[in-house]
């Protein structure tokens, strides 16, 4: 590795609010890689992860691209949006900045972030690829699937289930499970509880059902979770909200509060007694139900993507629920609504096998074995 070598990362969002799991991955990765490069992220715009990024020291450029969605759920004109995008004057733009900065490689983060390598491949410069997203498996996937093998030096993974289509296809891919600055150790998590509660006016006593997402939507199961708390009638039994929440998707019950983004969620993790993952898309390997894990709280979700890897790597597939079934996941939360003993059991179990799993010291030798290959 060599300090002098030039890495340029691009981001695919560019929200001011909140951060998504994808961008908290591609955060922790800047902070290892740049001890021993010389690194700069470029953002389709101002984000909460361009601030974050300034907080540790790496230079941060706003330059304005589109990305490609498509790429993850792959249509008939995929192929045709493809080459309509390679045309974009921001890839020759792009490839100019590329030039300027002397750059050596190009990292572009998620499947639909296909401008920076485009313009890399201008310049003749590796890429190293990070796809977080399952690809949707249709008739037009391996449109997708093989844009990004062709247009990628490393292709980097956040879990087996996201990397599962590029096995076999002439390019070794490489694992690194997601970190994020939320997982701490050492903290008094009993303090934390309490001060959230007290700041958001949550009883001591309550038994709080978080559901958590950058946004609320019916396909992050928004409509799952209301389902449950329109079920449950505990008096002590409350449904937590974070994210953002388009207003026409709330209807207000007495049992659900909401909050917006919620920059420490360590305390969020700390103030709920168990989490839901009700998401109908394939995710990746989402870092709410890991994070909620690290925390020692219990997850119950669907099985959707890499939620199915992860929940069974923790010996949690007991509490996986086939995607959309309502009631089968009301019975599991009646479960754990019914014995502290059992929430407790498994949230320790959860704790210990998470942080063994899926902690820091993990998560540095994966990603040393990528960067190694710089």
């Amino acid at each position: 590795m060599n300090k002098n070598k030039k890495l340029v990362l691009f981001s695919h969002l560019a929200i001011p609010t909140h951060i998504t799991g994808a961008e908290l991955y591609l955060l922790a990765c800047l902070e290892q890689l740049s001890s021993s490069f010389q690194c700069t992220l470029i953002s389709p715009g101002n984000s909460l992860l361009v601030r974050l990024c300034h907080k540790i020291g790496v230079e941060t450029i706003i330059f304005p691209f589109p990305m490609l969605w498509r790429m993850w759920k792959p249509t008939k004109n995929l192929k045709k949006q493809q080459k309509k995008l390679a045309k974009d004057p921001s890839v020759y733009k792009i490839a100019q900045l590329l030039d300027e900065l002397k750059a050596d490689t190009v990292i572009t983060n998620s499947c639909i972030n296909i401008i920076p390598a485009l313009a890399a491949a201008m310049n003749r410069l590796p890429v190293s690829w990070i796809i977080h997203e399952t690809i949707e498996k249709n008739t037009y996937s391996n449109e997708a699937i093989n844009f990004i093998i062709n247009h990628s030096t490393h292709l980097i993974g956040a879990s087996k289930t996201v990397l599962q289509p590029f096995y076999h296809k002439g390019i070794e891919p490489i694992l690194i499970y997601p970190f994020s600055k939320h997982m701490k150790v050492g903290i008094d998590e009993n303090v934390k509880n309490c001060l959230f509660r007290q700041l958001h006016d949550i009883p001591q006593n309550a038994l709080v059902i978080g559901l958590a997402a950058a946004q609320l939507t019916k396909e992050k199961g928004l409509d799952d979770f209301l389902y449950l708390a329109e079920r449950i009638s505990q008096k002590n039994v409350l449904f937590l909200l974070v994210g953002h929440l388009p207003e026409h998707e709330f209807v207000k019950q007495c049992n659900v509060h909401h909050l917006p983004f919620i920059n420490e969620m360590v305390s969020f993790y700390c103030g709920i007694d168990l989490l839901i993952v009700p998401s109908l898309v394939n995710e990746g390997f989402p870092l709410t139900a890991l994070e909620a894990s690290f925390y020692g709280k219990p997850v119950i979700a669907y099985r959707s993507g890499g939620l199915i890897e992860q929940m069974e790597s923790l010996d949690n597939k007991d509490f996986l629920v086939t995607q959309g079934d309502r009631a089968a996941l009301l019975k599991k939360v009646c479960v754990l609504i019914d014995s502290s003993a059992l929430r407790t059991e498994i949230g320790a179990k959860l704790c210990e096998k998470s942080r063994q799993l899926y902690g820091r010291e993990r998560f540095h030798t994966q990603l040393n074995s990528w960067s190694e290959l710089l």
